[in-house]
């Protein structure tokens, strides 16, 4: 068991995308007709949009410098980065930083994100708490914001076309699933 175990910054992006997307299946396999709203797969899919709305900041703000991914820049080691061994920038300040350092309208990339991100630190610290319809779209919402910061900040930067073959799949199933949630 001593082969390695590496799992990039893009491949967690992708994974994110997966499982949001097989969590939006299973919800609608769920849903039926019967308009009864299983929030199983919706906490689920709020986590991991969540994650991928944060990795995606991550994978941006390191395409711009590495040093931008630590919660305080004047500590950033590149060695404690090629081992994993810092704390990274929050949510809030990685938006922060996109804007200020990056030069990114985060007005068009994050609108719908924030509240997702709020409603999963409910979720994941306490309880959340609020009409369905709301968290659909905000969910839907969610979705737009991440295909278009994706298409047009992390794509770009992707060198392998399996790779930007593999996110694009991804996007356009989260998209067919936006939709849904949008009529639903």
């Amino acid at each position: 068991m001593d082969e390695e175990f590496d799992i990039p910054l893009l491949n967690n992006i992708a994974d994110a995308l997966s499982i949001t997307n097989a969590e939006l299946q299973s919800y609608f396999d769920l849903l039926h007709g019967d308009n009864v709203h299983y929030p199983y797969p919706i906490k689920q899919v709020i986590i991991n949009l969540s994650s991928c709305t944060e990795l995606r900041i991550k994978f941006r703000l390191l395409e711009e410098h590495w040093a931008f991914l630590f919660d305080d820049i004047n500590k950033a080691k590149k060695h404690n980065l090629d081992i994993g061994n810092f704390v990274s920038v929050s949510f809030a300040h990685g938006i922060e930083r996109l804007k200020n350092l990056c030069g990114i309208d985060t007005q068009k990339y994050f609108i719908a994100s924030q509240q997702l991100q709020r409603y999963r630190n409910k979720i994941v610290h306490f309880t959340l708490n609020d009409n369905f319809g709301a968290i659909l779209n905000v969910i839907a919402g969610s979705i737009g914001d991440i295909n278009l910061f994706v298409s047009d900040e992390i794509v770009p930067y992707i060198k392998n076309y399996d790779a930007i073959k593999d996110i694009k799949n991804e996007l356009n199933e989260l998209k067919t699933f936006q939709k849904k949630l949008v009529s639903s």
